[in-house]
This record gives C-alpha cells, structure tokens and sequence, in this order.
C-alpha cells in the first residue's frame, strides 16, 4: 500500500530512482521495499514539494506512526493506490507529478475520467470550506425540523401501537400506506443527514482549521470529495446504484475487501458472475452484522437479526436478481426500444416500492432501540419559536454530559456520556 505526500520530506532523487530501476534498495520489506528518503525527520506541515507515492517508511518512528493513523483513518481510501471505485481521482496535475517522482514500481496513473454521477471533487480550499459549511449549516436547520417532528410523533419515541399525530393531515393519517411512506422518508432523511452534516465537519476541521501548515498533504481540497454520489446512480441503475452509487460509500473498502480473499480460495474468476455474487453476499451480510451490533447496544427491544441483518441480506437477493433480469434483458428489443426517462421512471417506481416492503425492517428496529432520542443540534431555532412539545427551548444540549453509571453487574457499570 501507498499513499500520496508531498517532497521535502519525500525527496527521490534521480540517483534514487535509478538504484530502484535496478533493483538496488537501501531498506527492504518482504515483497516491496522503502527508498531512504531526505528529509524523513520532518512533520507533514513542512512538506512544500512535489507529490510521489509514499510506500510503508521504516524509519522513523513518528514518520511510521503517522502513515499508520493516516490508512487507520481513511475509510474511502483517497489519497491511496487502494482508493474505492467511486470517488475520482486526484488531479490530472497531481497524477503527473506523482508519475514523475516516484520509483518505477509505483501506481500507474488512474487513466479514468470524471463524470457528473461520482462524488463531486474540490479543487480549491475556498470551494471546499464554502460547500461544506454550507451543508453543514443546511444540515443543522434540517435535522432540527426533523427532530420537531420526531417528538411530535410517537413512531419514532419506539411506540409503534399509538397512533399519529393530531396534525397530519386526515388523508395522510388515515391511510396505512401513506402513513408508512411518511414515516420511512422521514427516517431515511435523517439517516442521509445526521451523517451528511457529521461527514461535512471532516474537512473543515482538517482542512479548514488545522491546514496544510500542520497536515500538509492531508489537507489538500482534493483529498475530501462529497460523501454521497449522484442520484442519477439510482436512475440509471436501480437497487445496484442505490448502494453502490449514490449512497455513502464508507465502509465499501471493508466489506469489500474479505470477499476477494474468499474468491480466491474459492478459485473462482474475479469478473465472474458467481464471484460478482459472492462478493455481494459478503458485503451486505458484513454490512447487516455491523448493524445488528449496534442494534444489540441499543436500550430499547430490538430485534438484531430479524431486524438490519435480515433487511441487508435481503438487499443483497434483490440486487443479484436485478442484475440477472437486467443481463438477460440487456440484448432484448424491448430494452432498447424504451424511451431513457421512461425506463428511469420504471428504476424509481420498483425501488421505492422494494422499500416500502423492506425498509420497516431497519427503520422500526432504529424507532425501538430509541436512536432518534438524540439531540442532533445544540440551538433549535424551531423550537425556540415555540413549535416544539411541551418543555422545548432553544437550548437543546442540557442535562448531564458525563457521569458514573452503575448497573446491576459490573460489566453494565461504567462512564456514560
């Protein structure tokens, strides 16, 4: 594994390069091996030249220990020869220099074209800090109206028997399946922007306020592209867009990953229809298990397994039968005939109905654990208005933020934040 930095501390002289060329390395290990750089004494902030792929330094220490937390912490892989899929890669102007200053052995150049459905990249830090503080602050006001309308109702307090709130409308309130579609859309946004809002604080902490004078190359705008992808992922490609488009790709690495170890031993093709399934498989049921475990953390009666492991595996059956009804339809004259908007609007329809059967599984076991209790933003400009429940005010971060809490066995005992 590799990742980019920057020269000064990553200096490959021309001597250097040509002891690579020919096989003779100053400090080896295993497979690939370590080039004694100049300057490796020196931190990130003081790195100004220009970028090569780094691979794992032997010395020093805290030159180690910094590419260790760097790989620990990068789910997405950017900024890394292992980066996901989707993102885009660096800059055309970083990629040469990462071609003209490296060992010969290097990453090729990621020869792949942006287009308008991967996640949008930032070329400058004014562009970058605007764009995230601006959903930041979206985020905030959004979640806080989703959040007046999660005490409003008692769905979303884990009891499920009452009935909705007074205000909703007679046709909505009244309807089971209109009622269901209320809620599920109400769950599925404030999944898409507690996380959304969370992910925007990542480059505006390292980036905006720790900068490259103290993180260097980490805290270039390129490093931290958006989160989500296009929705015309799921337009143009389903179920199989949804998760592996549009929505947030951060764990795609880690589930990924164990199932081309399975592939292998398995012997099987890796662009193989039976590998493509087994890696489907795997990454959903490692994505359900994740799941279930913080479902079992959760205080209220959820249901681990028949809740979020049974719905992701569930997810994974329909998006192996799409791509079967989609192969066996590819070469048809109806496929080709259909108009693209009226196949996007088939897409649209089967997907939010498959949702409508499935998601409860996930979005009724949050509800229960009690995962929208929470209080998502610290000022409510809502509820100081005075739209909230009885009891509301602006100030929404009282209480007790730390304390000794004891339980009935010692392994329940412990500090609660």
């Amino acid at each position: 594994m590799r990742r980019v930095e920057q020269n000064g501390a990553l200096t490959e002289t021309k001597e250097h390069r040509e002891e690579d060329a020919q096989g003779i390395t100053k400090e080896s290990s295993g497979d690939d091996y370590t080039t004694a750089l100049e300057g490796e004494h020196l931190g990130p902030g003081k790195r100004r030249g220009c970028f090569a792929w780094q691979p794992y330094p032997l010395s020093p220490f805290i030159e180690r220990l910094d590419w260790v937390l760097d790989i620990f912490c990068n789910f997405r892989g950017m900024g890394w020869n292992w980066r996901i899929s989707g993102l885009p890669p660096p800059p055309k102007w970083v990629q040469e220099q990462l071609q003209e200053n490296s060992s010969p052995n290097a990453p090729q150049r990621d020869t792949r074209t942006t287009d308008s459905k991967m996640a949008r990249v930032y070329y400058t830090r004014a562009e970058l800090l605007r764009a995230n503080l601006k959903t930041f602050m979206l985020g905030c006001l959004i979640l806080d109206l989703l959040k007046v309308i999660v005490n409003h109702d008692p769905y979303f307090w884990g009891i499920q028997s009452r009935p909705p709130p007074a205000y909703l409308p007679i046709f909505l309130a009244s309807s089971p399946i209109l009622l269901r579609f209320y809620r599920l859309a109400v769950s599925q946004l404030l999944i898409k922007w507690s996380l959304q809002t969370l992910f925007s604080l990542a480059p505006l902490f390292f980036s905006g306020i720790l900068g490259p004078n103290i993180i260097g190359a980490r805290a270039e705008p390129w490093m931290y592209p958006d989160t989500w992808g296009s929705y015309a992922h799921v337009l143009d490609r389903g179920l199989a867009g949804w998760w592996a488009g549009w929505w947030h790709q951060t764990f795609r690495f880690a589930f990924a990953e164990p199932a081309r170890k399975l592939i292998r031993l398995a012997g099987l093709g890796p662009r193989s229809l039976p590998a493509q399934f087994l890696q489907l498989l795997t990454a959903f049921a490692l994505s359900g298990f994740l799941h279930a475990c913080a479902s079992y953390t959760q205080p209220g009666p959820t249901r681990p397994f028949r809740g979020p492991l049974c719905f992701f595996l569930l997810q994974a059956l329909a998006v192996a039968a799409e791509t079967l009804l989609v192969r066996s339809l590819k070469d048809s004259r109806l496929l080709r005939s259909l108009p693209r908007w009226l196949g996007r609007l088939i897409r649209l329809l089967y997907v939010h109905v498959w949702f409508y059967h499935t998601a409860p599984l996930l979005a009724d076991d949050f509800a229960r654990g009690g995962l929208w209790l929470y209080e998502p933003v610290p000022i409510s400009p809502l509820r100081a208005l005075g739209v909230g429940v009885r009891g509301d005010g602006w100030w929404c971060w009282g209480g007790q933020w730390i304390y000794l809490h004891q339980g009935k066995r010692w392994w329940k005992s412990g500090i609660a934040f």
